[in-house]
């Protein structure tokens, strides 16, 4: 267990146990348009607009606490809904997911105790700093917001032939 995590706390009957929510999806509008404006479209961008699915998943604040009380949830870990910046150009995909971190790491900040949030990572950056000779930090770490993070996304889709891909793990930290 990594130094900065502290130890399951043991539960008693008395006790209730919190209900974590990992991987609770949100969209920037910002994003959204620029993979729709890119020369490959992704299919999944339609289940975001099915329903009410689109204003539930900009939502950052009290529509989606409203939801958690409802379902009973303490703590929504964010994360930025599939394919992410990912199909972008590496200067827009950097910027996006700059911008991206910013939403997220605001809405935590407006609400420590019920929300965490998972990095968007611009896989451009990790395939960069993973080139022989660069320079580049690997951006698999802690942003520059404090966020942990870890690599998210189809990163195999946007590999150079002949290079493996790789997912990190994620950690989140206690809540």
């Amino acid at each position: 267990m990594p130094p900065d995590m502290a130890a399951p706390a043991e539960h008693t009957n008395e006790e209730a146990m919190p209900l974590i929510a990992i991987e609770e999806h949100w969209i920037m509008p910002d994003v959204t348009s620029a993979l729709r404006a890119a020369p490959l479209s992704d299919e999944s961008l339609a289940f975001n607009e099915m329903g009410d699915n689109q204003q539930r998943l900009e939502d950052l604040a009290a529509g989606r606490t409203a939801a958690m009380d409802a379902q009973g949830v303490d703590l929504s870990v964010l994360a930025l809904t599939p394919p992410g910046t990912h199909p972008l150009s590496p200067e827009k995909a950097l910027r996006l997911s700059r911008a991206a971190n910013d939403v997220a790491a605001e809405a935590v900040s407006r609400n420590p105790t019920r929300f965490r949030s998972l990095s968007s990572q611009c896989a451009h950056g990790w395939l960069a700093a993973h080139e022989p000779g660069s320079t580049h930090q690997d951006p698999v770490g802690i942003d520059h917001l404090g966020n942990r993070e870890a690599l998210y996304g189809r990163i195999a889709e946007i590999s150079p032939p002949g290079r493996s891909s790789r997912c990190g793990g994620v950690l989140i930290g206690r809540p």
